[in-house]
């Protein structure tokens, strides 16, 4: 069967045989750096051999004034790597779910780093309960404008508000992808916020029945 890539939202039909050229302004480059299978794109079920001692590129140039090293490559331990890449959804451990801009996953998605070694802590979050008191979490559903920037869910769905959370915890509030004039909110980020708070309802709670056990004893 014949290789196809996704391009201008659809899947275009590219030549077999070690590289081609599309009908439009894309072109797929194959190259392998030692001797052996030289089937590096087929139209049979050899991909790619995948011997240790072999390295597989593929470059994608988007036109002739853009050739900047858009790289995916197989590795000697059989891992793929790459750099500047962008798919449209992508699938770890299942299938890729078709709907643009979607990760799926079958496991733990493991990120970033927590550990304090690694820390200069300059202090724990203040106010924890009036920050809170001043974020809301709503129902809500797309609108147009998010339909006209390519979203598709009709579902009704919960979440918070950018603004809201950029008024009390900025470091939670970044550029959305889809566009830098828009807001969006990393949501683990709220937790230390959360932690805070109940830490500091409870001092309260705490207050309170010591106040009423004493109260009783009187």
């Amino acid at each position: 069967m014949p290789l196809k890539v996704r391009s201008g939202g659809s899947w275009v039909e590219i030549a077999t045989g070690g590289g081609g050229s599309t009908t439009e302004s894309l072109t797929l480059r194959t190259t392998k750096e030692t001797t052996g299978n030289s089937s590096l794109l087929t139209g049979g079920t050899t991909i790619f051999n995948g011997s240790s001692a072999q390295d597989f590129h593929v470059k994608i140039y988007a036109n002739s004034n853009n050739i900047a090293n858009t790289l995916v490559n197989r590795d000697s331990s059989g891992n793929f790597q790459g750099q500047d890449v962008r798919v449209d959804s992508f699938g770890v451990g299942t299938n890729a779910s078709g709907t643009s801009g979607e990760i799926r996953a079958t496991n733990n998605i493991t990120a970033y780093y927590s550990d304090e070694r690694l820390k200069d802590v300059l202090g724990t979050i203040d106010n924890p309960i009036s920050k809170v008191l001043n974020l809301k979490g709503v129902y809500y559903k797309e609108n147009q404008t998010a339909k006209d920037l390519g979203y598709d869910n009709d579902r009704v769905q919960v979440g918070v508000i950018a603004q809201d959370v950029e008024k009390v915890l900025p470091e939670a509030v970044t550029d959305a992808p889809i566009d830098a004039k828009y807001k969006t909110v990393w949501y683990e980020k709220l937790v230390p916020l959360l932690i805070e708070a109940i830490k500091e309802q409870q001092v309260t709670i705490e207050d309170l029945k010591s106040r009423v056990e004493f109260l009783e004893v009187s």
